[in-house]
């Protein structure tokens, strides 16, 4: 089971590969190791880091992401190997034959189902809420293909009002400790996502839905969609008391990962939700169906 979110935090660490493991070293000090077929990501956040070349071939060879984030856990690169699949052209070749009129259904599906999954999130939150949930259904409902009416910004701005009713705005780039958690917990989503997206072949700059040119993981921003209400609740279920990232919070998120969640009406382990998810969309492509296998919240 691939789950393991390794981060290196503190300055001057090194990291190297020994005997199947992710070995952590400060100076001739070993501070801990990790198997490597046990890892879901490498997480670099500290200003000094040193990673040994044979460790960062391993991680490749094992389609494992190597995410290196800004001061504020906003991840800046995203280091992935250029082939993890026995078949890379061939899922690239239906990407790039994908028509529009394919890619705004499954566009739908994505908004539709984030909407829901946020909705899910405040009932819990908030169960004394209804009205708002009520809304959110009536939102659900109205996505159109390919989302013409923004409706995934219009229940955003309302989530995010209902979520945080103390002033709290949601910010990628702020420094302060919720923003902070949800940049970490949303960066170990993206790369559990971005695995998913190369073991299935699939060439993560060529998104659905996103098209920044500067972006290399415009697929991973757009299948991860529906999974970031899982961050969400994490961190916001406990009465708003996070008030530093410390190690007990990173932990909890990064174990968000093992967490039970519904695909297609079967129980599954987030980290297994997103290969489908992964796969769900390589079918899609070639059946020409509109059909992804999304998590639903409950």
């Amino acid at each position: 089971m691939r789950w393991n979110v390794v981060e290196l935090s503190e300055n001057g660490l090194y990291a190297k590969l020994s005997r199947g493991f992710l070995c952590v070293m400060n100076g001739e000090k070993q501070l801990g190791k990790v198997i490597i077929d046990e890892m879901c990501c490498l997480l670099l956040t500290a200003e000094q880091a040193v990673l040994s070349k044979p460790l960062m071939v391993r991680l490749a060879e094992c389609g494992i992401p190597i995410v290196i984030c800004g001061s504020n856990y906003h991840p800046i690169s995203v280091n992935l190997p250029y082939a993890a699949h026995h078949q890379p052209n061939r899922a690239l070749d239906l990407q790039l034959s994908a028509t529009e009129p394919l890619k705004k259904r499954l566009w739908q599906q994505v908004v539709k189902r984030k909407i829901e999954n946020q909705a899910s999130t405040l009932k819990q939150l908030h169960p004394d809420k209804t009205s708002v949930e009520n809304q959110f259904s009536r939102l659900a409902d109205k996505v159109r293909s390919g989302d013409p009416e923004n409706i995934e910004a219009q229940a955003a701005k309302l989530y995010w009002k209902t979520i945080m009713s103390g002033g709290f705005t949601r910010n990628s780039g702020s420094q302060d400790t919720l923003n902070a958690a949800l940049n970490y917990g949303y960066t170990v989503i993206r790369a559990a996502c971005a695995r998913a997206i190369v073991a299935a072949g699939l060439l993560p700059a060529l998104g659905i839905y996103h098209s920044n040119q500067r972006n290399a993981f415009c697929l991973a921003d757009d299948l991860m969609e529906p999974y970031r209400p899982l961050v969400d609740y994490e961190i916001f279920k406990a009465d708003n008391t996070i008030n530093e990232l410390d190690k007990h919070t990173k932990q909890k998120l990064a174990k968000l990962l093992v967490l039970d969640i519904e695909v297609d009406g079967k129980n599954t382990i987030v980290n297994n939700a997103m290969q489908m998810s992964a796969f769900s969309y390589v079918s899609a492509l070639k059946d020409k169906t509109p059909r992804l296998s999304l998590p639903k919240l409950e």
